[in-house]
């Protein structure tokens, strides 16, 4: 119980949820109206006469503890949000990977999505290098540096930022390099690392763990900076739509659907409405003479658009650290579940994949024997 409490206080956990929910506080508090109301006669005669019954000391020990008091209160709930963030934080990820209303909407509205747009140009432009390098070996035995360094670039390109098979591509960036690093495992080794992936972590020395952990509080932090801003927003807009007017609330909204249409669909029509759409909003809210809630509004919307690129980059040095530890603690993990070292990677493969399948699907094998058996059998 107390390590779980102490776990509360270390550096993945401050990184990733207290401090984003410090700066969406931040935020909150700057769009505050600080209202300075007129004190009527009677309390200020009040205000007097504590001062005449109580001594200076008395005052301040008072002020020191109602602000005592208030910091307790903000402390407690930064750390309230940063706990509910750490428990929906698999949700939150698989929402921005492109997984459940973003998987709804390709399916309802026939529209390509801007992901798949992405593949299948850069394939193409791989296809074209790929003929190029084929024609100058045929041609002179040796492809030239400019096309080899064209191709690995492109490649590189491909496989950190998409799985390999164009069925298996989602709607967002973020969901397809995540995906591009799920595959690493297959394709190298025949190996399911996410039903495995449990495994691996328990047998992790206390340094890879730490690396795991501080690449993915990154992550974390991108990812929730874009959920509490976009909350920010939204109840910005609620306040603003019921206090004053109900373009407040229905502009934003509207800016905020096209945003998301825009990020999993590839449709000129809805860019095009996105950049109409919040112009509008600027030349009004300038208009009515509201700079500074403007300035707040217009800085959460850059801060989101920070954060998902930044998501992404640190989805890529996950991955990265993941990939390592498959590729270095893999052979570690089939002696620690009591299997013999393979002695060719097509064993390796047959270990990994019939391993994988039991795992996932919980079939109930002597795998060891089976294993052999197939190894034998080829």
């Amino acid at each position: 119980m107390i390590q779980d409490f102490i776990k509360l206080f270390d550096q993945k956990f401050i990184v990733g949820y207290v401090t984003p929910v410090i700066i969406f506080i931040a935020f909150v508090f700057s769009s505050i109206p600080i209202q300075v109301t007129a004190i009527n006669s009677s309390a200020k005669e009040n205000l007097v006469l504590n001062m005449a019954n109580n001594s200076t000391i008395s005052i301040l020990n008072s002020g020191l503890i109602g602000s005592l008091w208030s910091i307790s209160i903000i402390i407690f709930l930064i750390y309230i949000i940063s706990l509910v963030l750490s428990v929906f934080n698999l949700i939150f990820i698989k929402f921005l990977e492109g997984y459940y209303l973003g998987e709804y909407l390709a399916k309802k509205i026939p529209v390509p999505s801007a992901q798949l747009d992405k593949f299948d140009k850069l394939k193409a432009r791989i296809d074209i290098m790929s003929e190029r390098y084929i024609k100058e070996l045929q041609k002179s035995g040796n492809a030239t540096n400019d096309t080899i360094k064209k191709y690995a670039e492109l490649m590189q390109d491909l496989k950190a930022k998409f799985p390999s098979d164009r069925e298996d591509v989602l709607i967002t960036s973020l969901g397809n390099t995540i995906r591009a690093f799920e595959n690493y495992s297959y394709e190298m080794y025949g190996m399911d690392a996410v039903a495995i992936w449990t495994r691996f972590y328990n047998i992790l020395s206390k340094d890879q763990k730490e690396s795991l952990n501080d690449a993915k509080s990154y992550l974390d932090f991108s990812i929730n900076i874009i959920y509490l801003m976009a909350f920010y927003i939204l109840i910005d807009a609620i306040y603003e739509g019921v206090t004053k007017s109900q373009l407040f609330f229905i502009v934003p909204l509207i800016i905020a659907i096209l945003f998301l249409l825009n990020l999993w669909m590839f449709c000129p029509i809805i860019k095009v409405l996105s950049y109409i759409t919040i112009s509008i909003y600027v030349i009004f809210m300038i208009h009515i003479g509201y700079f500074w809630n403007l300035l707040v509004i217009i800085s959460a919307i850059i801060i989101i658009k920070i954060a998902f690129l930044l998501s992404i980059r640190y989805a890529e040095i996950w991955g990265i650290n993941v990939k390592a530890v498959i590729d270095l603690y893999r052979i570690n993990l089939l002696s620690q579940m009591g299997f013999k070292t393979p002695e060719t990677l097509e064993e390796e493969r047959n270990y990994w994949q019939k391993i994988s399948r039991s795992f996932a699907y919980w079939e109930e094998l002597d795998l060891q024997r089976k294993i052999e058996s197939d190894n034998k059998n080829k």
